[in-house]
């Protein structure tokens, strides 16, 4: 299993063809004082998986931690199935979206992003706070 990517954007969702929609993708946030509130943001990573690990459940899990290392947000474990079988019978490919609402930075610098499976990071992605000037 592997994290082809992870991303932030404003809004994403997947819709029921199954087709991922993905709206304004940052990692950057600039800010006039802090702490400040981010009303909204979608977690948004494309995961990637053999035929052989057809029909199993994972367990993932989003965790934002500041410069100190300190938790900003923990989410999961949440259980996420994966296809009986694969399409093409060599990869299943799956949209992971979680909407993540009123989320506080306390002070700017950078944040890490961690999307972990069965407890394993897969993925890590950065997000700036700056202050703007």
């Amino acid at each position: 299993m592997t994290v082809k990517w992870l991303l932030l954007a404003d809004f994403a969702n997947v819709d029921g063809t199954g087709k991922l929609n993905i709206i304004g993708e940052f990692s950057n946030l600039r800010v006039a004082a802090l702490p400040v509130t981010h009303s909204f943001m979608s977690v948004v990573a494309k995961m990637c998986f053999s035929a052989a690990e057809a029909g199993r459940t994972i367990n993932v899990e989003l965790k934002l931690t500041d410069l100190d290392g300190a938790v900003v947000m923990h989410v999961g474990p949440v259980q996420i199935g994966t296809p009986a079988e694969a399409i093409d019978a060599r990869l299943i490919e799956i949209p992971f979206v979680i909407n993540i609402q009123n989320l506080e930075f306390k002070k700017s610098g950078p944040y890490g992003l961690s999307f972990m499976v069965n407890e394993d990071e897969k993925a890590h992605r950065t997000i700036e706070v700056f202050l703007a000037e």
